[in-house]
């Protein structure tokens, strides 16, 4: 009789060798498949492919024909360091050896371990990048260096709360240093941007065009716009005739960039009129006055725009927004000066990524659809709940007695860019060439030849409004930083809201490589939903309580105005005491919307904690209870299997 063999292998034995031989394997595959480019090959699964490069940013990377040097410091071991900052290290080393792999032995990627007095910090001193204190007496390092041929740019601090403009950062520092020719900016405008001889005001522009070098145009003679201007500003521009439209025609057809701030009601240049005339002998009559409204209507024309506001009969119109309407006291809006958050903003471009605010007063508003050659991108955006209103009535009324506001509907871009190729507002030739004698037809074929079509792609970017570089808007006055002019220290307004980061992000796009133009700025946080749906509703029920406020109030003021009527008609004790009670019966129904709003904003904070609290509790229990259920399962499966056998 054949005795049945049995294995001399424990069943606990036999899986713990398969599980180191499938180690081993793994390993084995590892180290052989490292070295080729099939093991270096990534696969981007993330929503937004945060860990790819942008196709700009790959273009400049293989670019590089120049040696260029990258230093990155970084105090490693730092105990006081914030845990965002040590996070953020590893995404910065992370996205650096994506730079190396594209860019090959051109770029030089060194990792600075920043200790103090060592030879580390003596580089990250050299590089002019500031140690930042922590603590009492801890001071550490964060930022990189990037050098070619003697040229170097620097970003002294990587912020995490920028993390989304980190790619952008960097590949901008590697362009200036392979470019570093200083960028020309012409300027365009009815008003004195250009003006530094003042040592107050104007801080958007002093400080902004600083860097570049700066020239202002006169819109009667264009005929120095050329090539060697990298941008072309138009802020607030005056009419132009045709030999200034046919300037800028070819300038843009021979792959120029514009960058246009148009206004339908401009409150600069009113303010400038009202100087003016304070500062004219009144025995002189009317001083000269600026126009109030910027348009480009021609140009707007062929690229299929409509800019909504400016006027030639009557009042211009601007543009009122419920949604983005700035709050100026408790139950107070102006619904003319707006205030857009991230959410009226384009998240996925970075001009506008990475910007909390952006505040315009009086501005208009743009739409249409791009003709065929040009790409279209909607930077910043009102809400559904505008409407247009005449400017006269409502920049000279406000609070109760403002007009009532009824929403259209329609939601207006305030800025928007244009890119492509450009079509003439000239096909059949320069301006007055049939009646051009003899020697302007030979002046004129010394210069520029004339295009019918665009030689090399343009980029247009357009702005609704001229305020929002007021230094009323743009800084706050009575919180000012210290900036170094002319290596002496300076105290300054420090920046309100996004309204200065945006017009840098602009300058600096539009005078930068071509491949950073409209580069994708990647927001590599994910909001919480619930969150922000539960504050928006919140918000949508308090502003629907202080609409009816204000529609009480604004009845109320016409019934004391209808008493005060009765009164100077005769009328006595009896108009004084429904004056009365009227009056009481508002200041009672403030108090009731205060205590209102109160409690709103209580039960708001309450629904919040417990949101909070429900996501913690499911964040700690759920993982150990699926692990949990596993197990279990794996359990009761062998133990059927076993069972079975």
């Amino acid at each position: 009789m054949d005795t049945e063999k049995k294995s001399t292998f424990h069943p606990a034995l036999a899986s713990s060798a398969w599980i180191v031989a499938v180690v081993l394997i793994a390993i084995f595959l590892n180290s052989i498949l490292g070295n080729t480019s099939l093991g270096r090959g990534k696969v981007d699964l993330t929503q937004d492919k945060l860990h790819t490069l942008a196709p700009g940013t790959r273009a400049i990377l293989e670019g590089i024909d120049t040696p260029v040097t990258l230093r990155f410091y970084y105090t490693r071991d730092s105990q006081a360091l914030p845990r965002p900052y040590k996070l953020h290290a590893q995404k910065v080393e992370d996205l650096l050896a994506r730079f190396s792999e594209v860019a090959g032995p051109e770029l030089l990627v060194e990792i600075y371990d920043t200790q103090p007095d060592t030879d580390a910090e003596d580089s990250a001193k050299l590089d002019l990048i500031p140690p930042r204190r922590v603590g009492l007496e801890e001071v550490v390092y964060f930022g990189i260096a990037v050098s070619c041929l003697g040229e170097k740019e620097r970003i002294p601090v990587l912020d995490p709360d920028n993390e989304e403009l980190l790619e952008y950062e960097v590949i901008r520092a590697i362009s200036r240093v392979m470019n570093p020719e200083p960028k020309r900016i012409a300027v365009l405008s009815s008003l004195s941007v250009l003006d530094f001889g003042s040592q107050r005001g104007n801080w958007a522009f002093r400080r902004s065009l600083g860097i570049f070098e700066a020239e202002e145009l006169d819109a009667m003679d264009l005929s120095g716009l050329d090539d060697r201007f990298d941008l072309l500003l138009l802020y607030h521009p005056p009419q132009l005739d045709e030999a200034a439209r046919y300037a800028i025609d070819q300038y843009l057809l021979r792959g120029g960039k514009i960058l246009a701030f148009l206004d339908p009601y401009s409150y600069a240049a009113s303010e400038v009129n009202q100087a003016n005339q304070r500062q004219m002998n009144p025995m002189m009559g009317q001083a000269p006055q600026l126009p109030l409204a910027s348009d480009l209507p021609e140009f707007l024309e062929s690229w299929g725009q409509t800019f909504h506001g400016p006027s030639q009969f009557g009042d211009a119109l601007v543009l009122a927004d419920l949604r983005y309407r700035t709050r100026v006291s408790l139950d107070t809006f102006d619904e003319f000066m707006l205030t857009f958050s991230s959410e009226a903003m384009n998240e996925d471009d970075i001009t506008t990524s990475g910007l909390r605010s952006l505040s315009g007063f009086a501005m208009g508003g743009f739409s249409g659809q791009a003709p065929e050659g040009l790409e279209k991108s909607v930077l910043v955006q009102t809400s559904d709940k505008t409407a247009l209103m005449p400017s006269s009535a409502a920049l000279q009324t406000r609070g109760p007695e403002a007009p009532r506001i009824e929403p259209s509907g329609v939601e207006y871009e305030v800025a928007i860019r244009l890119k492509g190729n450009f079509s003439t507002l000239f096909p059949e030739g320069p301006p007055g060439e049939e009646e051009a004698s003899e020697e302007e037809e030979t002046a004129s074929e010394e210069g520029p030849e004339h295009l019918a079509e665009a030689s090399a792609p343009g980029a247009v970017v357009l702005v609704a409004d001229t305020d929002f570089l007021l230094d009323q808007l743009a800084y706050d006055n009575q919180r000012p930083e210290i900036v170094f002019i002319n290596g002496q220290p300076t105290a300054i307004p420090s920046p309100r809201g996004g309204n200065e980061q945006f017009f840098l992000n602009l300058l600096d796009e539009m005078t930068g490589d071509t491949n950073l133009v409209g580069a994708r700025g990647r927001s590599l946080r994910r909001p919480f939903t619930l969150l922000n749906e539960l504050e928006a509703e919140a918000e949508r029920r308090i502003e629907d309580k202080i609409e009816t406020l204000q529609e009480g109030l604004s009845q109320a003021q016409a019934r004391f105005e209808e008493l005060q009527e009765q009164r100077r008609g005769g009328a006595g004790n009896a108009v004084d005491r429904e004056a009365l009670e009227l009056e009481e019966k508002a200041q009672a129904g403030i108090v009731r919307f205060q205590k209102d709003i109160r409690e709103l904003e209580k039960e708001t904070k309450s629904e919040r904690d417990t949101l909070l609290a429900n996501i913690t509790l499911v964040n700690v229990l759920v993982p150990p209870l699926v692990v949990a259920l596993a197990g279990i399962t794996v359990a009761i499966l062998r133990r059927f299997r076993n069972s079975a056998r």
